[in-house]
């Protein structure tokens, strides 16, 4: 006669179903905070900023000219169809940055505001444009985003000859 002893322990498809509920949870909690993490105006702010220097780094290594365009709902990256300093015929999108509902561009200057204490005027129907040319340097530019509410506000620095900043006011 033959005793059977009781078993301690998982069977594989325990463990595998347990690997595969852990696996969709960390999937959808993943997915859920790379949606809100760029929901307030600073981190968005940090996406553009970055989104120009990747623009300046473009121009460099592949010698086509790179542009931002920025409007209230979206900052875009362009490349040029040409290569070197020859103007465009044609852009072709590289990435583009959404920005949340409650974060915005405000409004946009051809300058590099370096300093705080600006007070730009709201520009609804902005659609505004800086170049990175193939040497690095770019036209220069100030983007200033914030909240819906305003209650937060930065601004980006896109230097002519040097790298890009989000800075914390106006």
């Amino acid at each position: 006669m033959s005793h059977r002893t009781s078993q301690r322990g998982f069977t594989l498809i325990e463990l595998m179903v347990a690997v595969a509920i852990v696996g969709i949870v960390c999937g959808l909690a993943f997915t859920v905070n790379a949606e809100s993490g760029g929901a307030n105006p600073e981190s968005a702010s940090q996406q553009v900023a970055a989104l120009a220097s990747l623009g300046r780094m473009r121009a460099v290594s592949t010698r086509h000219v790179q542009r931002l365009e920025a409007t209230p709902s979206m900052v875009v990256l362009w490349e040029s169809d040409q290569l070197g300093s020859v103007p465009a015929t044609a852009w072709r999108a590289v990435k583009t940055v959404r920005l949340p509902s409650s974060v915005m561009v405000w409004s946009a200057s051809a300058s590099v505001l370096a300093a705080g204490g600006n007070n730009p005027t709201q520009n609804a129907s902005l659609d505004f444009f800086t170049d990175f040319a193939t040497d690095g340097s770019s036209t220069g530019a100030t983007l200033f985003m914030t909240n819906t509410k305003q209650s937060k506000s930065f601004r980006i620095l896109m230097y002519r000859y040097g790298d890009s900043y989000a800075r914390t006011g106006w």
